[in-house]
């Protein structure tokens, strides 16, 4: 009997303390003055976008609204990056750690604690520019756009949980904050601008020469793994708007297979623009999951 009533006893503590936790890091979120700027950068860039295409003569907010996907996609990982990276491996280097995990919450509850805490940040910046834009609209072009913004955003929200996911992971397997910064930025620059030579690369590999024509499906799926081509994926499949994937491509990859899957479909499976919510999924979840497992092994001492 003692154990049926101490279970759900102790569940409700556990959601206490991850709202304790997540509560600290949202509070400390906010309070980033790299954040702060990161974000009053990406409003600036939201005012001056309104500002320009409102003074082209056949622009339209739709125009204006698809044009955002380009701060959206640079910013928001820059910032989850800025966050997630020193959440666990700023405390340990301080020392700070090993105070928190003397106290009741395990490792997995600072870990996802953490992670919902620095969402909320990155959702109150994004809610906040979509706030201004959906003014500036109704300003500008006396209409807003909502759904193609609302698109925009979402996919921005996404974006954001990445890297924010992949971050949290590289900082719960690293020392010191410096290192898991360094990863975290490394990381998005090498999906930036190297994505095309490591997937051209792939296909050497295989086939000892560069894809000519047209690649075949399952190098097609790996290139579909950027996180950044998602976010324009998704971006396009909620809101319809043209935003363009900030990648830098040197022209090594041909044009995709009409191939099917094999399933009958005129569509292949990888094509398909849902697949890229998944993606997005899995940079948060994949990441974070090895990095908790390896920050559950690690002597913090």
């Amino acid at each position: 009997m003692s154990d049926t009533v101490s279970s759900p006893s102790h569940g409700r503590k556990g959601i206490r303390r991850l709202g304790a936790i997540a509560h600290k890091e949202f509070r400390d979120g906010l309070r980033s003055t790299t954040v702060r700027i990161i974000f009053a950068v990406l409003i600036a860039s939201t005012l001056l976008i309104y500002w320009a295409f409102g003074r082209t003569g056949d622009a339209t907010v739709m125009s204006a609204v698809g044009f955002l996907g380009l701060p959206f996609q640079l910013l928001i990982p820059v910032a989850a990056i800025s966050l997630g990276t020193t959440a666990i491996s700023g405390e340990r280097e301080a020392g700070s750690l090993k105070l928190l995990l003397g106290l009741p919450p395990s490792r997995t509850e600072v870990v996802v604690g953490k992670l919902i805490g620095l969402l909320g940040v990155l959702l109150v910046g994004i809610v906040g520019t979509f706030l201004i834009a959906t003014i500036l609209g109704i300003v500008v072009f006396g209409t807003v756009g909502i759904g193609p913004l609302v698109g925009v955003a979402t996919a921005a929200a996404l974006l954001g949980s990445a890297f924010l996911g992949l971050s949290i992971g590289l900082s719960a397997t690293m020392s010191t904050a410096k290192r898991s910064m360094a990863a975290g930025f490394g990381a998005f620059l090498g999906l930036m601008f190297f994505w095309e030579p490591i997937v051209a690369g792939s296909y050497y590999l295989v086939e000892g020469s560069l894809p000519k024509e047209r690649i075949p499906m399952w190098l097609l799926a790996i290139e579909r793994l950027n996180p950044i081509e998602a976010y324009a994926t998704v971006a396009n499949m909620l809101g319809d708007v043209g935003v363009t994937p900030l990648q830098i491509s040197i022209g090594l990859i041909g044009e995709p297979s009409t191939a099917t899957d094999g399933a009958g479909l005129s569509v292949p499976f990888i094509l398909m623009e849902p697949l890229g919510i998944t993606v997005l999924c899995g940079w948060l979840v994949v990441p974070l999951a090895l990095g908790m497992r390896r920050f559950e092994k690690s002597d913090l001492t």
